[in-house]
């Protein structure tokens, strides 16, 4: 089974509390889907397109084809992920794309408290052997809203990422958001932390392919 660095990436929305051992990782499911939260957000990334793990390169002791077993899902720690990013390999102008997934072996992986996962730019193969998080992952499909989006709009990332960095810059640590209608900006109304000032920011709405990302029992009902 290969799993894709945009996957271990949401790792980015893990908790960093260290007496909450349960969020400190990303849970990946038996698709390759993985999940992150700290109680207070929560990023999911389901692969749309997972490379075959028959053409990843062949590395003594994993076996990236998975063949007719189904990963059992499993949360792994946040110092984990950080291993495998780091030792994915660069994109240089030899780079192969299977080459930026890890190859987990899922045979092994079901098979005790260690996820063994493989990662190589075809000369340097690394073989991995790490700890599964033992506490029990919070049930995060009841986290996420039931029935029909009452209003939908569309963001683009470089004005948002904007936006935040404004509100950081201006002091503040907290905002709320008024949304009025789909064609209209959102009004971002904040204090600063101080207590000195008020901020108060719009976003305009952009026209955005819908990703369509949620699962069939998530959809919204009719």
């Amino acid at each position: 089974m290969l799993l894709q660095t945009k996957a271990l990436e949401i790792v980015r929305a893990a908790s960093k509390d260290r007496t909450r051992q349960c969020i400190c990782g990303i849970r990946i499911e038996g698709d390759g889907t993985t999940i992150a939260t700290d109680g207070h957000i929560l990023a999911r990334f389901t692969p749309t397109a997972n490379p075959d793990g028959k053409e990843y390169p062949a590395i003594e002791g994993v076996n990236a084809d998975d063949g007719e077993s189904k990963l059992q899902p499993f949360t792994l720690p946040t110092e984990a992920v950080a291993i495998l990013l780091k030792a994915l390999p660069k994109k240089t102008p030899r780079f192969l794309p299977i080459l930026g997934n890890v190859a987990l072996d899922v045979e092994q992986t079901n098979g005790n408290g260690c996820a063994v996962a493989a990662i190589t730019d075809l000369e340097n193969p690394q073989v991995f052997k790490l700890r599964k998080v033992s506490d029990d992952f919070p049930e995060y499909q009841n986290v996420f809203p039931k029935g029909k989006p009452k209003l939908v709009i569309g963001f683009m990332m470089p004005a948002v990422e904007n936006l935040l960095s404004t509100l950081r810059a201006t002091g503040v640590d907290e905002f709320v958001v008024e949304l009025r209608d789909e064609t209209g900006p959102a009004v971002i109304k904040a204090r600063t932390k101080d207590g000195d000032g008020l901020v108060t920011a719009l976003i305009m709405p952009a026209r955005v392919d819908n990703p369509d990302p949620l699962h069939d029992e998530e959809k919204p009902t009719e």
